[in-house]
């Protein structure tokens, strides 16, 4: 009688799953800017940074983002890094906006030396401190203040004083003389 045999052959096999769902997907919004930008794609537990601003918005300066419209939520700066996430998650970044404007400072070029750079910002800041030094017939003027009329009747601003960056100004050095 022949005798038969049975060999029963049992495999294992570890699967590993793969998800490229465990990412997050950043939009980035102009917020009333003009412009397109792509989505950007981060993988989860890798740090990137940011797709760097395209935006334009006339009169304004990019700011930075934010994870809400209105500002006040989380602040991001351009080309930020941002790490992706897991589960997925999506990110609306919306660009913030401020207003761009510049100091252009002068002195009469005919009694003064010195120089001073163009300043811009977006927000109030300091004026830059005055740079001008004034000699008219050899007596030393003293630097009194900034001025929005050349003839000293505009509006005054002391030497570094916080200024509302909202449109451009022209502001004159105004001298005092025998100081």
């Amino acid at each position: 009688m022949n005798a038969r045999r049975s060999l029963a052959v049992f495999a294992f096999a570890t699967m590993f799953s793969v998800s490229t769902s465990a990412q997050t997907t950043v939009t980035f919004n102009s917020n009333s800017g003009s412009g397109t930008m792509s989505s950007q794609t981060i993988p989860a537990s890798t740090t990137a940074p940011l797709t760097a601003n395209t935006f334009t918005r006339n009169g304004m300066t990019f700011m930075g983002w934010d994870n809400q419209s209105t500002g006040g939520g989380y602040a991001y700066a351009n080309s930020a890094n941002l790490t992706g996430s897991s589960p997925a998650s999506t990110k609306t970044l919306y660009a913030r906006w401020g207003y761009s404007a510049a100091f252009f400072n002068h002195c009469d070029k005919a009694n003064c030396t010195g120089t001073m750079l163009v300043q811009v910002a977006a927000t109030t800041t300091k004026l830059s401190p005055n740079q001008y030094a004034r000699d008219v017939g050899g007596r030393r003027s003293c630097f009194q203040n900034w001025n929005t009329s050349p003839g000293g009747y505009g509006t005054a601003y002391g030497n570094m004083a916080t200024y509302t960056f909202t449109a451009n100004v022209n502001l004159f050095a105004q001298w005092l003389t025998n100081c």
